[in-house]
């Protein structure tokens, strides 16, 4: 099997398990004011570990064309231009729920929030620099139009249920945009310099861990307000 047939393999998973997740099916049918303002606080917990666990890649990469990569693409955004940072969009997106920033930033995690950060941490601080690679890159993935489009959807019924306005919705619109670009950079440097297929075999193992987690994260906030104990 050739390398671009295995990304069309990991661009499979992604899609199965968008699809079998709750969170979508929810957000677009039945999404509430609580539900959001949830899914605001463990984005942003996702969002400040997401950047130590791209640092945990760029550490085990002895590759200089891959660390500049994501320092640039995924780092440097997140700690150096504010109008890029993603956890500044998902405060202003709370803001415009009615939430305090306090509210985001000393937000408690959720049980299985904690559990996908733990999957997340390890795929990427404790496997090869192109193992961690391709579990981050599949988070962004789900945003690709053929494997979710989950921003792009996410505006419309953020929008629609929420009555919030573009300017609210900065985090879906910018999020469509900039993860396709950081995914399929990601995917380039794994075609250039993955080749075996039992590394290959790895990685699939890999995102599919890594996109349950996601769908653990996703449908934790799903159950949290609308199953409460």
């Amino acid at each position: 099997m050739g390398e671009e047939a295995y990304l069309r393999r990991l661009d499979e998973i992604v899609g199965r398990y968008v699809e079998a997740s709750r969170w979508p099916k929810y957000a677009e049918g039945a999404l509430t004011l609580e539900g959001a303002r949830m899914y605001v606080q463990q984005h942003g917990i996702f969002t400040r570990a997401s950047r130590q666990h791209w640092a945990f890649v760029v550490g085990n990469c002895p590759i200089g064309e891959v660390r500049w990569f994501i320092e640039k693409e995924n780092l440097y955004e997140e700690e150096a231009i504010p109008e890029q940072s993603h956890f500044q969009w998902i405060v202003k997106l709370g803001r415009a729920l009615g939430m305090n920033d306090a509210d985001v930033v000393n937000a408690t995690p959720l049980v299985t929030t904690r559990v996908s950060l733990h999957v997340w941490e390890n795929l990427t601080k404790n496997r090869p620099w192109w193992i961690g690679l391709a579990a981050k890159a599949v988070l962004e993935r789900v945003n690709a139009p053929h494997c979710g489009a989950i921003s792009a959807r996410m505006a419309e019924s953020w929008k629609r249920h929420l009555g919030l306005s573009e300017e609210a919705l900065t985090f879906w619109t910018r999020h469509h945009v900039l993860d396709q670009v950081h995914a399929g950079g990601a995917y380039d440097f794994l075609v250039r310099y993955v080749s075996a297929p039992e590394q290959w075999d790895e990685i699939t193992r890999a995102v599919e861990e890594s996109m349950l987690a996601l769908q653990i994260f996703w449908d934790g906030i799903v159950a949290a307000v609308t199953e409460p104990e």
